[in-house]
């Protein structure tokens, strides 16, 4: 049974009951409402969708960045041209590790992705990746700005559309997921969580 403070200051009740593919995972739902419960303002058995951030949190802090590249690529100062290497790498990277397995890298479709994705889970072994979508999507990346003549640039972060990817994954615990994936280090805002139409979101 579910209680929730509607807006409006009324209260609003209904029942929730898990999917079949949940049930075998309710530990994991205790132990996220024990260490959120302060944060859940109403009583749940079972989540739409789960859309989780992960990042590296060193490279939320443009300086950090530097330092990263000044000590372990030995690259200062960070030029427009080293962010670009960095994605350029990352597409090679992808484009490989795909052939080699036989892996779709898809453009994704103007309708529902949900849909367009399903038949490449029919067979799919637990853990298995089934396909790459990639599509431009807006995201809050980390630029370089600055003078190539006299090679000084700064870092910071800024709206731009970008091409992301995303990883759908037939995960042994969890089902239908997909991991999103830019080639620039971005800035993530607050976690959500949610699930919908049988696929789990993680995004990072």
């Amino acid at each position: 049974m579910i209680s929730q403070q509607l807006p409006d200051g009324s209260a609003a009740t209904g029942e929730m009951s898990y999917p079949a593919e949940f049930t075998s995972a309710g530990a994991s739902m205790n132990s996220f409402y024990e260490h959120h419960k302060d944060s859940i303002r109403f009583h749940y058995r079972c989540f739409d969708r789960i859309l989780l951030n992960g990042l590296i949190q060193p490279f939320q802090q443009p300086e950090r960045v530097i330092g990263f590249f000044d000590t372990y690529r030995q690259l200062y100062p960070v030029s427009r041209g080293a962010l670009h290497g960095v994605a350029d790498r990352f597409q090679q990277w992808l484009r490989q590790w795909s052939e080699k397995r036989n892996i779709p890298v898809l453009e994704a479709p103007k309708g529902r992705r949900d849909e367009f994705i399903e038949p490449y889970f029919k067979g799919a072994k637990p853990d298995e990746v089934v396909a790459v979508l990639k599509a431009r999507e807006p995201a809050r990346i980390m630029i370089a700005i600055g003078d190539r003549t006299v090679n000084r640039w700064h870092l910071q972060f800024a709206e731009r559309w970008v091409v992301q990817f995303n990883f759908y994954v037939n995960d042994e615990r969890w089902g239908r997921t997909f991991v999103r994936m830019c080639r620039r280090p971005k800035r993530e805002r607050n976690p959500r969580y949610r699930r919908n139409n049988g696929i789990l979101g993680s995004r990072s």
